[in-house]
Formats: C-alpha cells, sequence, structure tokens
C-alpha cells in the first residue's frame, strides 16, 4: 500500500503560520499594555514626589509662585495620568481583539489538525484491512495449492 499522504499539508502549514502571527500579536499587545501600566506607575510616583516636595516646603510660607508651580506640577502629571489610562484602556481593547484572534486562530489549526489525524486513522484502518486481505490470500493460495 502506498504511503500516507495528507494532501492538505499545506493549508496546516499556513494555519500554523497563521497561529504564530497570532501569538507574536498577542505577545506585543500585552507588552505594550505592560509598558502603559508601568508608565501610569511611574507618574503616579511623579505626583508622589511633588506631594512630597509640598511637605518639605512646608516648614515655611509658600510663595503663590511656588504654589502655582506646585499645582501645575500636579495638574500636569494629572494630566499624563489621564492620558496613559486612556491609553491603557485602549491597549487592552486591542489585547482582546488580539487574544480572539489567536483563539480563532488555534481552532483553524486544530480543525486541519483533527482532519489531518481522522484521515491518518482512516488510512491505518485501510492498510490493516488490505494486509488482512493479503494474508488471507497468501493463506488460501497455500491451502488450495
Amino acid at each position: 500500500m502506498k504511503k500516507f499522504r495528507f494532501n492538505l499539508e499545506s493549508l496546516l502549514q499556513i494555519r500554523e503560520w497563521e497561529e504564530r502571527k497570532a501569538q507574536q500579536a498577542f505577545a506585543e499587545a500585552i507588552a505594550r499594555v505592560t509598558e502603559a501600566q508601568r508608565a501610569i506607575e511611574s507618574a503616579q510616583g511623579e505626583k508622589e514626589n511633588a506631594y512630597l516636595a509640598w511637605q518639605t516646603v512646608g516648614d515655611r510660607r509658600f510663595s503663590p509662585a511656588e504654589r502655582i508651580a506646585l499645582q501645575a506640577q500636579v495638574a500636569e502629571v494629572e494630566g499624563r495620568i489621564a492620558q496613559a489610562e486612556q491609553r491603557l484602556a485602549e491597549l487592552e481593547e486591542a489585547r482582546r481583539e488580539t487574544m480572539e484572534a489567536l483563539k480563532v486562530a488555534s481552532r483553524n489549526k486544530r480543525v486541519v489538525e483533527n482532519l489531518k489525524e481522522k484521515r491518518l486513522q482512516e488510512y491505518r484502518a485501510e492498510s490493516l484491512k488490505q494486509e488482512s486481505m493479503e494474508i488471507e490470500d497468501i493463506f488460501n493460495g497455500r491451502r488450495s495449492a
């Protein structure tokens, strides 16, 4: 009997390639989300440092210029935090989308793999059937001779 050959092997390779691409995109999305979270944490640290600066200056009276400068610094940091949080929300949505794309790619690959496995099992069953028929033919040929 001829050797097993899966005629959709090229489709399986494409599905594997699509899955790898989806995994890479998902990993990149996770990295971007992590980076955005670090940016938020960093900005919050800057805000805390600004408040600590207020406390160190608190031993004496604030001049109006110092108060305005410190308030402007905190407002600027809060603005960056708000922007970073908005960006984080967008990146998390993109991460969810890439996760869905990865699930679809994995599902598509699994479908082709299952088809290959089913055809391989059918091939093996047919091979065993063919082999048993050949053995039976040999046995019957020897018995009649």
